[in-house]
């Protein structure tokens, strides 16, 4: 795929995501060992790894949904190992799928109103009864500008359900990022797109970084979309972190071409 221009980011003093130590357990297997790497703020940072890797389960510790066995995870300077994925949601993480979770039967507008309802922001409900003297016009504005910013306005009014899946991408990542996130976590973003669709998704997520100034944490099997994409990349094998680095650097390093590349 075509490179997209990424300038990598200064290295600060706070991190906006730790984690230290991570390992999980299940039964006798380690899916995470002793994992430990920094986010910092408005960095895009992809993870590798063959099937396996344990991939999914560190996305899984990272959102609140499975807690570490050991270990301790810091976000925007707090303690968060022990909150579950809405309270970190409500501190400003949000995270995507591999498998496409819009509401099929709502519009793709909807889909995004549906965002801002969950934050206490929206009338959502009343719209849909058809109460439209309740429509907030403020949230209405911002929905519009979203929806112009990822290519959906000429699909606004089109049932989720209907629509192929490299549109259905940029209707997930539009609905994460209409809440603010300072933290984007999407699992395999590219699943199920071809060559121009995840070219758009990529040049999405450089607008995501330079707009909102958030940081990107991605999970993808897709290499030279990672090599591509990020400012660096964390190599995952048997649980563990086996590089970490510039995309040149992992590229290159022996055990990942061993390991992933074969």
């Amino acid at each position: 795929m075509t490179d997209v221009a990424y300038a990598p980011r200064a290295t600060v003093a706070q991190a906006l995501l730790e984690l230290r130590s991570i390992s999980v357990r299940f039964g006798g297997v380690h899916a995470l060992k002793d994992v430990s790497f920094d986010l910092a703020p408005g960095e895009v940072v992809g993870v590798i790894g063959p099937n396996g890797a344990g991939k999914t389960t560190l996305f899984d510790v990272i959102s609140g949904v499975r807690p570490p066995t050991d270990g301790s995870i810091s976000f925007a300077g707090r303690d968060v190992t022990g909150a579950g994925a809405v309270k970190r949601s409500r501190m400003g993480m949000r995270r995507t799928f591999q498998r496409s979770q819009p509401f099929g039967w709502l519009s793709v507008e909807d889909n995004i109103l549906v965002a801002l309802e969950a934050q206490g922001r929206g009338r959502f409900l009343a719209d849909l009864v058809g109460l439209k003297g309740r429509q907030d016009a403020v949230r209405r504005e911002h929905v519009a500008q979203i929806l112009d910013r990822f290519g959906l306005t000429a699909t606004k009014d089109v049932a989720a359900g209907r629509l192929p899946i490299g549109t259905i991408r940029m209707v997930e990542l539009a609905r994460a990022v209409i809440g603010q996130p300072s933290l984007l976590l999407l699992d395999e973003p590219t699943s199920g797109l071809d060559h121009t669709e995840a070219e758009i998704l990529a040049r999405a997520i450089a607008d995501v970084r330079e707009q909102d100034n958030c940081t990107v944490l991605l999970v993808e099997h897709d290499v030279p979309f990672v090599m591509a994409t990020c400012d660096r990349v964390v190599a995952l094998n048997l649980g563990s972190v086996l590089a970490s680095g510039t995309p040149t650097e992992v590229r290159a390093n022996p055990a990942v071409r061993d390991a992933y590349f074969g």
